[in-house]
């Protein structure tokens, strides 16, 4: 668990600093939010909902002026992912 717990608030600490605290202050919100999305490429509804919890997450930055609260808000929306992965990933392994 701890792996998991480092990877998710690692990876969102990095992108957070990266497209709120630089991309989104030189390009606003909507061109941050789109590359976020657009590097997130798991399909087109994944970036269509990654696009949408850019925005999300930047109008957070916004509204705190501080990166803490989107950089948790996306750490945990990971850690959540990742746990499920994992657990469906042990189930799978399990029919085999």
């Amino acid at each position: 668990m701890r792996e998991l717990l480092v990877l998710a608030f690692c990876s969102a600490i990095s992108e957070e600093v990266f497209f709120r605290g630089d991309l989104q202050r030189e390009v606003g919100i909507v061109a941050a939010s789109a590359v976020f999305g657009l590097l997130h490429p798991l399909g087109i509804a994944y970036v269509v909902w990654a696009t949408s919890v850019g925005a999300g997450l930047g109008v957070l930055f916004v509204a705190t002026g501080s990166l803490v609260a989107p950089a948790a808000a996306h750490g945990i929306y990971n850690l959540l992912a990742l746990v499920y992965l994992r657990r469906r990933s042990n189930r799978q392994d399990g029919l085999l």
